[in-house]
């Protein structure tokens, strides 16, 4: 297990999705690791419900893909009630999911996701220092030197990289001194897990895009088990009073016309979305991941995916960097920000513009939506929303330094059947149709070309790849 005396090559704090993704990638690759969580356990709770399909992906180069998926269950349809009973229904299993080998919305509890992710870690003989808390940083050119304490004892920490996955109110962006200007939405929610006595298909999820407000109801993989979302668009009692069967009941029938019998209530929260990006998202040999880089609304459930895709764009790079010369491993780890950044803006606008939009503080803009959206919806672009875009599939990452070209590869995802079988970690070449690839550890196509030839000379002008294909000698 765990030395905890030793120096790690990375030190990651916050044991949930996105810092256990960061510390098993990060013995995948070689490194030594710890972890710290100023929790002195893990939450029953669970306020991220979807696994999406590229997160899948990186969940299968981590080797628990498959444990993940037998704990979760595939959601099969969204069915939409709004004004005047209007109605519509979005198959997920007929959405363009392109040609991932994960073509679904997978419900699983946030909480089993880092269970089996504990699990594949405690097997690399790591183990969550759990009650123990950052107090500060600093940093050399070569190191960083933690402070932190365990149950009121002091002890310092030294490590060659810091991964910062502690959260909305990260210690280690707070140490790093990175701006973070949060915006209020103004939008109340209350969520609650309950049991219903009501028939409704296990694998379908309801939304109701009611004059009343915006409610979402998603089945969780226990039987009779649901996550209820509901907007609050006043101010009202509803928002303080407890959150019982009672007022859950009259706010499903309300709204989604179904006598839901809500009953044995596991959990209740109430919150308003807020949203805020992380600047700069890495200061020296520190950097930041999931929510201490980023918040939004659950919406969409990005959120923890989006961590977990953070720290799959960073950490080989860390391990990499080392065996660079120092400009171009500055220049590397630069592009973990260049990267990112542009993609978790993306995200966090298309959240926000869709929070807004069902969260409508006018009675009337809410019953224009409820009447044509379950209509359109079905049959429109949202399509490829609720599918590749939010599925995270179609992420390109077209800014920075180590993808070269504009062509319609460089910077995309390859497709699952040339990455599944592709040992974790390794640069490699693919050869098809397509002509010539230079495949990255994520999966992500570095650059392309119609022969071998024309890709080796775009590489040769790039001083940064050149130095890391000659280091890394990618496979064939």
């Amino acid at each position: 297990m765990t030395d905890p005396h030793q120096s790690p090559d990375v030190l990651v704090v916050g044991a949930g999705p996105t810092g256990l993704t960061a510390a098993l990638a990060a013995r995948q690759a070689g490194l030594t690791v710890r972890i710290i969580d100023q929790r002195l356990e893990r939450a029953a709770y669970s306020k991220a419900l979807v696994t999406h399909a590229r997160t899948m992906e990186v969940f299968n180069t981590l080797g628990i893909a498959h444990d993940v998926a037998a704990v979760g269950g595939e959601l099969e349809a969204v069915n939409l009630r709004g004004s005047f009973g209007v109605r519509g229904r979005i198959a997920l299993d007929e959405l363009n999911w392109g040609d991932t080998a994960y073509p679904h919305w997978l419900i699983i509890p946030q909480y089993e996701v880092e269970n089996l992710l504990e699990q594949a870690l405690t097997r690399q003989q790591v183990a969550v220092e759990w009650g123990t808390q950052l107090i500060e940083l600093q940093q050399s050119a070569t190191s960083v030197t933690a402070q932190v304490s365990t149950q009121g004892q002091p002890q310092t920490i030294t490590a060659s990289w810091v991964v910062g996955a502690d959260g909305s109110h990260s210690t280690v962006r707070d140490n790093i001194r990175s701006q973070f200007k949060r915006a209020e939405s103004e939008a109340p929610f209350i969520l609650a897990d309950a049991y219903t006595t009501a028939y409704l298909p296990d694998r379908e999820a309801q939304i109701s895009l009611a004059p009343e407000g915006f409610l979402l109801l998603i089945p969780l993989p226990t039987h009779g088990l649901w996550r209820i979302v509901a907007h609050l668009p006043y101010q009202s009692e509803a928002w303080a009073e407890p959150i019982t069967p009672e007022l859950l009941d009259g706010l499903i029938a309300s709204r989604a016309r179904i006598h839901f019998g809500a009953h044995d209530i596991a959990w209740t929260s109430r919150f308003s979305p807020s949203y805020g990006i992380a600047a700069p998202l890495h200061s020296g040999r520190a950097f930041l991941a999931g929510d201490a880089a980023h918040v939004h609304s659950p919406v969409g459930g990005q959120g923890m995916n989006f961590g977990v895709h953070d720290a799959h764009n960073l950490i080989w790079k860390l391990a990499l960097a080392d065996t660079l010369q120092p400009k171009e491993a500055a220049k590397l780890l630069d592009s973990y920000e260049a990267e990112r950044r542009p993609v978790i803006e993306r995200m966090v606008a298309r959240v926000q513009r869709i929070t807004a939009l069902v969260t409508d503080s006018r009675r009337a803009g809410r019953r224009v939506l409820g009447t044509v959206a379950p209509t359109l919806l079905p049959h429109t672009g949202a399509r490829q929303l609720l599918g590749q875009t939010m599925a995270g599939l179609n992420i390109a990452y077209q800014h920075g330094p180590l993808v070269l070209g504009r062509d319609k590869l460089s910077g995309k995802r390859a497709a699952s059947t040339i990455t599944e079988y592709q040992p974790p970690g390794t640069w490699y070449w693919h050869t098809d149709d397509d002509g010539v690839q230079l495949i990255r550890p994520d999966g992500v196509v570095a650059v392309s070309g119609a022969t071998r030839r024309e890709v080796d000379t775009r590489i040769r002008r790039n001083r940064l790849l050149k130095a890391i294909v000659d280091v890394v000698e990618p496979s064939r």
